[in-house]
């Protein structure tokens, strides 16, 4: 729907077309790269609102970047998301198929990866897509069902994610990589071949946890 959005609302739109990125046969590229099924690049100086969209199942997100820029990333709503801002209510139908040729990649159900400034407000989201991540470093390889990495937000909570999350790094049914908080989530799904369950889904919802994650519960539809 948007490439990058400066600044402004986007609201109530429906994505039913796949979303392919492909840079497999650019080397030496090292710029960011960033792919939503609503908006590529959430990119302003002042607040921004994403909110009550829909990328429905035949929205399928793939990418294939080829960038040692630290800034990859693929998301069933957003790609990467920098500053403060409003993301609410977008439900993510579709699969995310994203990896890096020679570098960092970071896929999730809502989101890639945020940074720069903390999100003011990201509530209500679901995913329903499978996600999937895979680049040459583990490290920074990361999938996760509602962002691949919350580099910055605070006030991530109340998201729900229900897919199959995959990845050759990091991977979790919230977050791939996790350095803040990230509250009240409601997961179910598969994460790296292992179905979750009420008794097991705690030991799931982020492998890269240095910040906080509290309040989560199983659920399914």
């Amino acid at each position: 729907i948007v490439g990058t959005l400066n600044t402004g609302v986007v609201k109530n739109c429906v994505n039913k077309g796949p979303v392919s990125h492909d840079m497999s046969l650019v080397s030496g590229n090292g710029n960011w790269q960033s792919v939503g099924g609503i908006v590529g690049f959430v990119d302003a100086d002042t607040a921004s609102t994403v909110s009550d969209n829909t990328n429905e199942a035949s929205g399928v997100i793939t990418g294939v970047a080829q960038s040692v820029n630290t800034m990859i990333g693929y998301g069933g709503i957003m790609g990467i998301i920098k500053p403060v801002g409003t993301f609410t209510n977008n439900v993510n139908k579709a699969d995310i198929i994203a990896s890096n040729i020679t570098g960092v990649v970071y896929a999730g159900g809502i989101a890639g990866i945020d940074y720069n400034k903390p999100i003011t407000t990201a509530s209500g989201n679901v995913n329903r897509g499978n996600v999937s991540a895979a680049g040459p470093d583990a490290a920074t390889t990361a999938a996760g069902g509602i962002i691949g990495k919350n580099e910055i937000s605070v006030n991530a909570r109340g998201n729900k994610s229900f897919g199959q999350i995959t990845s050759s790094g990091c991977v979790g049914a919230v977050a791939g990589v996790n350095t803040k908080t990230i509250s009240d989530s409601v997961v179910s799904g598969v994460v790296n071949g292992v179905t979750l369950t009420a008794v097991n889904f705690a030991g799931y919802l982020c492998s890269n946890n240095t910040g906080t994650i509290s309040g989560t519960t199983f659920g399914t539809e």
